[in-house]
């Protein structure tokens, strides 16, 4: 029979752990700087390390619990809305900035579930634009196009 029981986990775990090593080795080609002046390079070497932690995670869980008997259907609505919501996104957010950008990204992402009602979806966009605002141009004052050339004259 084998050890592997979810070959859809190792699957998984082995993508993130090549997404992980590789978002760390281009992460040396930017300064690191320490925890209290972090250059750039640092906040990718942590994601890079966090996403193989959880490749290790995820593939150590193919090996644990009921094994999987059936091949299910790949579910090609919510695999478009969602790629499409983050190419949406970096298509976006020059000319509509960061706040619509974010916004225009969560709303077509929450379409991708059948269980997404609009009012929740608009007011999770709301809060996550603006919140993202705070946070990266006001909190950690990064120099971000908030609400984008079109909108500035």
């Amino acid at each position: 029979m084998g050890l592997l029981r979810r070959p859809k986990d190792l699957a998984t775990g082995i993508l993130l752990l090549v997404i992980g090593l590789g978002v760390m080795v281009d992460a040396r080609n930017y300064t690191m700087g320490d925890l209290r002046n972090m250059g750039p390079g640092f906040f990718p070497l942590v994601l890079g390390g966090l996403l193989l932690l959880f490749g290790l995670i995820v593939s150590g869980m193919s090996l644990r619990g009921d094994r999987e008997t059936s091949e299910g259907q790949v579910a090609i609505r919510p695999l478009i809305l969602v790629l499409g919501a983050s190419i949406l996104f970096g298509v976006l957010l020059r000319p509509i900035g960061l706040i619509g950008a974010i916004m225009v990204m969560v709303i077509v992402a929450a379409a991708a579930s059948s269980e997404s009602r609009p009012l929740p979806s608009v007011i999770l966009a709301l809060l996550l634009g603006f919140g993202s605002a705070a946070a990266f141009v006001y909190g950690l004052g990064q120099e971000l196009l908030l609400v984008g050339y079109w909108f500035t004259g």
